[in-house]
């Protein structure tokens, strides 16, 4: 598997951020490669403020700009612009930390953002870290998203009920679960969820097949309707597993 970490800036969303891009399927000589996963698509944070007409967060919401980015290789900082070769390792960190901002001006900081992506042969681990520093009533909110094509998925079950069931034409909510997998003839998403706060109307997995989109996706609802206050704080921690079925 080949998973980009990508910059992108965009003034017109007011975006300015690193985030997980897409991902690629390669033949062991690392020369064939396939999409796996879209361009565009999201994976860790988007957050809804009340009365607004888009989310905080990421290229395809925009509104967060980051103001740190670091990446060390089993435990030495590198520099990513400098690695020319492909380099083996037991373990990546990436460390970004940027400010999300109000989508009614643009200007008004909203939020704190913290991610910590781990990344070892097997998958990724994502600490995710917002610390609010303002009051808002959110909608509908999340805080772990997988986007796998939907070429290469078409059934999917959660930990809650492991009757595998079709993607096609599927929205539903699936509360209490823990770990939600998509799978096709040759490829499993898995996403897992160890660690949120308890939130008004979180806790629960959204599977749709986002209307049409040449993606199925797998979102991990935090919150709808909750409420926050300056200087609350949420930490959440997912699991991503891509692998060959």
């Amino acid at each position: 598997m080949n998973y980009n970490v990508v910059h992108t800036v965009s003034e017109s969303i007011h975006a300015d951020i690193w985030r997980l891009g897409q991902a690629f399927a390669y033949d062991d000589q690392l020369e064939k490669s396939y999409p796996i996963t879209p361009i565009g698509a999201e994976w860790d944070m988007a957050l809804m403020l009340s009365g607004r007409d888009d989310f905080i967060g990421g290229f395809a919401h925009g509104d967060e700009k980051y103001t740190s980015f670091t990446v060390l290789i089993d435990g030495k900082q590198v520099d990513p612009q400098g690695l020319k070769i492909l380099t083996p390792f037991t373990e990546i960190t990436i460390l970004e930390n940027s400010i999300g901002y109000d989508p009614n001006d643009h200007t008004t900081q909203v939020l704190k953002h913290n991610k910590e992506y781990i990344v070892h042969a097997d998958g990724i681990t994502l600490n995710q870290t917002v610390e609010w520093l303002n009051d808002y009533t959110l909608g509908s909110s999340y805080m772990a998203m997988m986007p796998p094509l939907k070429a290469l998925t078409d059934t999917f079950y959660t930990d809650r009920n492991e009757i595998p069931m079709p993607t096609l034409d599927h929205y539903g909510y699936y509360p209490n679960a823990k770990k939600a997998v998509v799978y096709g003839s040759d490829f499993s998403f898995s996403m897992s969820v160890s660690k949120y706060p308890s939130l008004t109307g979180g806790d629960r997995f959204l599977l749709t097949d986002n209307s049409g989109r040449p993606y199925n996706k797998m979102y991990f609802v935090i919150c709808k309707g909750a409420s926050v206050t300056g200087g609350d704080v949420w930490k959440t921690t997912t699991r991503y597993q891509i692998s060959n079925r």
